[in-house]
């Protein structure tokens, strides 16, 4: 468990401490748009966990994916780690830099000769008003196929 009299520093990817070392603390910062809790849930990090840089990059893409899924199409997510001086616990800390959130202001459909317009707007998930979505985008498109 990290002290404060045992501060933390940073240590080589693969090192022998980063095969024994736990996660003692995870910490968000700058994230004030989406509810800290939701966004540390999404990370899937947590004290206690066996500290692995390839775990702190999975975490990182999970947390940059909720914020493009919210709208939030230049966000940028950093992760820092640091081990203490012993090797034994890891402090993580994701940095977000959310920008700004896109919304989708309406949807047109365009080119449609046969098929009739209703029928295509009951397949289109995406809505005016809602955070613009990678994923919403993905299942409309899914859906037209």
């Amino acid at each position: 468990m990290a002290r404060p009299d045992r501060p933390f520093v940073d240590r080589p990817p693969g090192s022998v401490a980063e095969a024994t070392a736990l996660v003692d603390r995870v910490e968000l910062q700058g994230a004030t748009a989406l509810e800290p809790s939701a966004v540390l849930e999404a990370a899937r990090m947590e004290p206690s966990d066996p500290f692995a840089l390839s775990a702190v990059v999975a975490a990182r893409e999970r947390i940059l994916t909720l914020y493009r899924n919210e709208g939030f199409c230049a966000a940028e997510v950093e992760a820092r780690s640091a081990l203490d001086e012993r090797g034994e616990s890891a402090l993580v800390t994701f940095v977000v830099r959310e920008g700004e959130r896109t919304r989708v202001d309406r949807v047109i459909l365009a080119g449609l000769r046969v098929t009739k317009e209703s029928a295509v707007r009951r397949l289109v998930t995406i809505e005016p008003g809602e955070p613009l979505s990678p994923m919403a985008i993905a299942e409309t498109r899914q859906n037209l196929v």
